[in-house]
């Protein structure tokens, strides 16, 4: 795998260890709770102007007893449709939302469905649907990288740029 693909990778996981660890009910999606510990963000890919990429880990409930569900999802974003916001006194951060590839949420009865996607991207700052949020910087590296793939490189520093969280 190449510096920027790997950047691009752990700035992905980082993101979204960001938002599980930093929402009140990230890591209790229902009875399940994702471990933030075992996400895992790999097999990045870019076409069609999206950039995709897989994530797995591991959830558990203890209702009831103790069941544990390891999980791996494809998505996808769009790299033409994001949204851009610059706070007065810090930087740019690009959201975009990311589509499940993946077959719906499992239905584990009697220990209720775990919607993964929903639990990996939550709902923040008052929106309701859940983003994948990156530095502009960042966003840049995903263009980058999707439009590389198509046989047109340009240089990619690979560098991780993940913004300061929203308060």
């Amino acid at each position: 795998m190449n510096r920027a693909a790997s950047g691009i990778l752990d700035c992905i996981r980082h993101s979204l260890v960001k938002a599980i660890e930093g929402h009140a009910d990230a890591k209790a999606c229902g009875s399940w709770r994702i471990d933030p510990g075992s996400i895992n963000v790999s097999a990045l890919d870019g076409r069609e102007g999206k950039i995709a990429f897989t994530v797995s880990g591991q959830s558990t409930t203890e209702a009831p007893g103790h069941t544990e569900y390891y999980f791996s999802n494809r998505f996808s974003i769009a790299l033409n449709q994001r949204m851009i916001t610059k706070p007065p006194d810090g930087e740019a951060t690009v959201y975009f939302l990311p589509t499940s590839e993946s077959p719906a949420m499992p239905r584990m009865a009697p220990l209720g469905m775990i919607d993964v996607p929903a639990c990996l991207f939550p709902p923040e700052g008052g929106y309701t649907s859940a983003f994948l949020s990156v530095s502009l910087k960042q966003s840049e590296e995903m263009r980058d990288f999707a439009v590389a793939l198509r046989g047109f490189p340009r240089a990619s520093s690979g560098g991780c740029f993940i913004s300061a969280p929203r308060g």
